[in-house]
């Protein structure tokens, strides 16, 4: 359940299949408290046969999805990461873009909840940027 290199799960998976012992790759994505809820996403890569052996596991903690061969959970997981990491700079970016502009971001995050913007990152964005400020003068984002 780690989130490694795809290559590095393929080859774990065949040593392990040499020794006679098989192998599944899933990472998980929705933190701490998917964990503690019970629902996070996992990306399951291996052996279709193998990865429903483990599916009563996996299914205690989240959703499972069987993405593809060895080593495919964790190439589904860089995805999703991607994805994670150009959303949090474009709600970031956004809500700076109102500041700058007199809006008040917290507004401009309400307006947009229901639309196609809305993610569980733009609602989050509320707790993370808090201490973000626009520095006009130097364009840089200071936390005090």
């Amino acid at each position: 359940m780690s989130s490694i290199q795809p290559s590095l799960a393929c080859d774990l998976a065949a040593r392990l299949d040499a020794a006679g012992l098989r192998a599944i790759n899933a990472p998980v994505s929705g933190g701490v408290p998917g964990a503690e809820a019970g629902n996070l996403a996992i990306m399951a890569g291996g052996a279709a046969a193998n990865i429903e052996e483990a599916r009563p596991v996996l299914e205690a903690m989240g959703r499972v999805t069987r993405v593809g061969p060895n080593g495919a959970g964790q190439l589904a997981k860089l995805c999703n990461q991607a994805i994670v990491a150009v959303t949090i700079g474009a709600v970031s970016e956004a809500l700076f873009l109102a500041e700058a502009g007199s809006a008040d971001p917290a507004a401009v995050r309400e307006a947009i909840r229901g639309g196609f913007a809305e993610s569980r990152i733009s609602r989050s964005s509320r707790r993370k940027n808090r201490c973000a400020r626009l520095e006009p003068r130097r364009g840089r984002r200071r936390c005090n």
